[in-house]
């Protein structure tokens, strides 16, 4: 009896764990954010996704762990709020955008002297998601 015991709390962390893994998974189509900077030059920036129209983010929300630098978007109109991340910066940026359907967007920050701006870098389609 005891073994049934300490089996059962373990059956429950396990089926636990599955569940959340499968609410982390995008409906398709999916449209993705992506604020990682591919320039090495001094003044550019990774960006920070820090709310979705006012929803605060956390890193366990994230697709990539410890970064919100890439996460799914459902598509249609969205305000996002993105920080650089550069030492020392607290600010936030709002930009709005229209997120079409298996579109990826992809920013990072562009600082000059004591600020920064978010600059759109490119717009693509994401690789293996169809627009039924």
């Amino acid at each position: 009896m005891m073994l049934r015991m300490k089996r059962q709390p373990t059956l429950f962390i396990v089926i636990a764990a599955l569940l959340s893994g499968c609410a982390s998974v995008p409906g398709l189509p999916y449209s993705e954010f992506y604020g990682r900077a591919s320039n090495s030059a001094p003044n550019i920036h990774n960006v920070r996704l820090e709310l979705i129209d006012g929803v605060v983010l956390f890193d366990n929300e994230s697709t990539v762990a410890g970064a919100i630098e890439y996460k799914w978007l459902e598509p249609g109109r969205h305000n996002l709020y993105v920080k650089a991340d550069m030492p020392g910066n607290h600010e936030l940026r709002k930009l709005t955008i229209e997120v079409k359907p298996c579109t990826r967007y992809t920013f990072v920050a562009k600082d000059a002297d004591s600020t920064w701006e978010a600059v759109n870098t490119g717009v693509s389609a994401v690789p293996r998601c169809k627009v039924e």
